[in-house]
């Protein structure tokens, strides 16, 4: 019996948000395997490892960009497990500014791996 897909996936999400919204690129960087591919609209191209994540999260918090103190709300709409150790995940975000204005809002769908107990972004 594979663990909870949703309970996994829950926890993760509330780990991403914590420290998405204490700015904290370390932690979030560590939500992601360390052959993790991040793609987003924004970059266009994939971003590919845990320390190159890393380097786009610093520069999303960085002074200049409108992500600087913000802070992003998750929700979980759909889980699935493939395997023991690949899960599948889908929801809705919205990043919101320190006046609670929206930034940027939409979809998420993300492939995620188990190890050791822990799930992290795996794509």
């Amino acid at each position: 019996m594979f663990p909870n897909a949703e309970t996994l996936i829950q926890e993760l999400m509330q780990r991403f948000s914590r420290a998405w919204n204490q700015g904290d690129v370390t932690k979030i960087a560590d939500e992601f395997t360390n052959d993790a591919i991040r793609i987003v609209s924004n970059p266009s191209s994939p971003i590919m490892g845990q320390e190159p994540i890393k380097e786009v999260f610093k520069e999303t918090f960085s002074d200049e960009n409108e992500f600087k103190d913000s802070h992003i709300e998750v929700k979980v709409i759909e889980t699935r497990s493939v395997s023991d150790e690949i899960y599948l995940g889908a929801g809705y975000f919205k990043i919101l500014n320190q006046q609670n204005e929206i930034i940027e809002q939409g979809k998420w769908g993300n492939v995620f791996e188990l190890n050791d107990g822990k799930i992290k972004f795996l794509m």
